[in-house]
């Protein structure tokens, strides 16, 4: 199986946007703290940083990855 150079550069770009993605994803998760009210002082007090950090990295990969493939379809329009 052979690799040319468009399908090394775009899997490069993925892996750039999936790595910036769960970097800002982490730090925004650790970050975040719950707002507490009335209705959710339960999970104010029991939800776990760690638990937090995870989320908020699952969904910085996906939107990274998610990111890098449109701006890749959209470089494709623009030729």
């Amino acid at each position: 199986m052979t690799v040319n150079q468009s399908e090394k550069r775009l899997l490069l770009f993925v892996t750039c946007c999936a790595m910036a993605g769960l970097v800002v994803g982490g730090i925004s998760g650790f970050t975040n703290k719950p707002s507490c009210d009335d209705s959710n002082i339960g999970q104010c007090f029991t939800e776990d940083a760690l638990y937090r950090t995870v989320k908020g990295m699952t969904t910085g990969l996906g939107g990274g990855v998610g990111a890098a493939f449109a701006i890749h379809v959209g470089m494709g329009y623009k030729d």
